[in-house]
């Protein structure tokens, strides 16, 4: 059964199937994106992460406010705002409450804080005034004594 009604079997087969490899890639394509990771740089000493960040408190904290969902399920990871109680300002604090804006995926280097804990906050200060934190903010470069000495100089000028 070689004839014409065969031929037009044979060449309908390899029409689906260039089509189903053609929406095999497309989809592919569509769907899976490369993976980005966090890559921070790391300052000379204590004294030079203390001089390059704007607000520098150690606080408890009191909300953490997520962003609503994405139109597949999940919840946006780099939009969280958490709010601390300020129990040692050390640079750029006014006042005993503080917003604190961050992500919380690893690939924008995010933090997770959690709510009734107590975190050292490294962060920067936008013109508008909106302080924000990530992942290389975090004080673990160096030895705890190390900041501790700096923030007394801190203090010292200040007083």
């Amino acid at each position: 059964m070689n004839g014409p009604f065969q031929e037009g079997i044979n060449q309908m087969r390899i029409l689906v199937i260039f089509l189903l490899a053609i929406s095999f890639g497309l989809i592919t394509e569509l769907t899976i994106h490369p993976a980005h990771a966090c890559s921070c740089g790391r300052a000379e000493s204590a004294k030079a992460h203390i001089d390059g960040s704007d607000v520098i408190f150690e606080g408890s904290v009191i909300k953490v406010k997520r962003p609503g969902f994405l139109w597949w399920g999940r919840q946006h990871p780099d939009n969280v705002k958490t709010k601390f109680k300020i129990q040692r300002p050390v640079k750029g604090i006014d006042g005993d409450n503080i917003w604190v804006s961050h992500g919380t995926s690893g690939a924008s280097c995010g933090v997770n804080f959690e709510k009734g804990k107590t975190h050292l906050v490294f962060a920067g200060r936008a013109e508008d005034g909106k302080v924000s934190t990530h992942l290389c903010s975090a004080y673990i470069f160096f030895p705890v004594e190390d900041y501790e000495a700096e923030f007394a100089k801190l203090n010292q000028n200040t007083n």
